[in-house]
């Protein structure tokens, strides 16, 4: 228990009763919290006689759940958070074998509660976290979709890979013959258009 004016907090006793000090006159925050409790702040304006405010202290909620697919298979080691309306991280935790996830110590409010898992797609869905008792919510995860293929190499003409042949840049032809009209290789060469082709010289 704390005045909110930067003092040492002050615990209560066990019937719950509690006395502080104030520096002087004026206004300040009384903050009460305890374990499994919501915190609760409430404004006090003191004077020259004792005040006496109660505050009562709300149970804190729990969520809890099961991650699982839309055939109802657990979905274990799945990520899930929860956020709040501005969008801070109030708890997070990982799915167990089974699926189950449960979040404790949770103020009462609106918040989000997103899971995601490998192979999957994430999910995100609403959630209203009620005081001093479980909310349960489980949360249904989608596939993510598979691309398989292929990766293959351009083919030339009648069936031979591009580069294997020799089917590369342009200007690329004078270099697939050799010295002497002997040819290195060969190259397809594109519809209409025709090469000239060195002849032997007979001596």
């Amino acid at each position: 228990m704390s005045t909110g004016t930067g003092g040492a907090p002050f615990a209560g006793g066990e019937d719950g009763r509690y006395a502080l000090s104030a520096p002087g006159p004026g206004s300040y925050v009384l903050i009460a919290a305890a374990g499994g409790r919501q915190p609760q702040a409430v404004p006090v304006t003191v004077g020259e006689r004792p005040v006496e405010p109660d505050v009562v202290l709300g149970g804190a909620g729990r969520l809890a759940g099961t991650v699982l697919t839309a055939d109802g298979t657990p979905v274990p080691e799945a990520t899930v958070t929860l956020t709040d309306v501005h969008g801070e991280v109030a708890a997070g935790t990982r799915s167990g074998r089974e699926g189950g996830h449960a979040l404790t110590e949770l103020v009462a409010g609106e918040y989000t509660l997103a899971a995601g898992a490998p192979a999957f797609r994430p999910a995100a869905l609403p959630v209203t976290v009620r005081a001093s008792r479980e909310t349960r919510q489980d949360v249904e995860l989608a596939g993510a979709a598979v691309l398989r293929g292929t990766v293959r190499a351009g083919w030339a003409r009648g069936g031979s890979p591009a580069r294997r042949m020799g089917e590369t840049r342009p200007g690329r032809a004078r270099d697939l013959a050799g010295r002497g009209g002997q040819r290195r290789g060969h190259r397809h060469h594109r519809p209409g258009r025709n090469l000239p082709v060195r002849r032997p010289v007979l001596r």
